[in-house]
């Protein structure tokens, strides 16, 4: 299943000759990250990590990938749970949406059920970022 898919990659990514040009790298990390750019304020190249090795060609690391993800995981958990991070509906459902598709077809939940209640009713409705997270 997707659990046996992750840990598999995870392992594949990290074995001790795994290095990629820099375009692997930046796509593997951006894909990973890129549903999430339009609530954020970081620019994207806050999220490249300098290459493992420089000389004869740079290169990337599989655990810097890894690494990348993990850093990037949790940084927009921290701008989602500032104080003042409200958004409307449509950014609200686009986060959930994005957070939870990849599981919906092994499950039998519907999207509406993530669904929450706005944190803020008036003047217009206004969901809060920690009720994505």
């Amino acid at each position: 299943g997707l659990i046996q898919d992750v840990v598999s990659m995870g392992v594949l990514l990290t074995k001790r000759d795994c290095f990629m040009p820099y375009g692997e790298y930046v796509g593997l990390v951006y894909h990973s990250v890129h549903p999430y750019m339009d609530q954020c304020t970081i620019d994207e190249r806050d999220f490249i990590l300098p290459p493992a090795i420089f000389k004869p060609t740079p290169r990337w690391s599989g655990k810097q990938v890894v690494i990348g993800l993990i850093q990037d995981v949790v940084s927009m958990g921290v701008l989602l749970t500032k104080r003042d991070c409200f958004m409307p509906y449509g950014e609200y459902v686009g986060l959930v949406y994005h957070s939870v598709h990849p599981y919906m077809d092994q499950c039998t939940i519907d999207e509406r059920d993530f669904i929450l209640p706005p944190a803020i009713f008036k003047p217009t409705p206004r969901w809060s970022g920690k009720q994505v997270v």
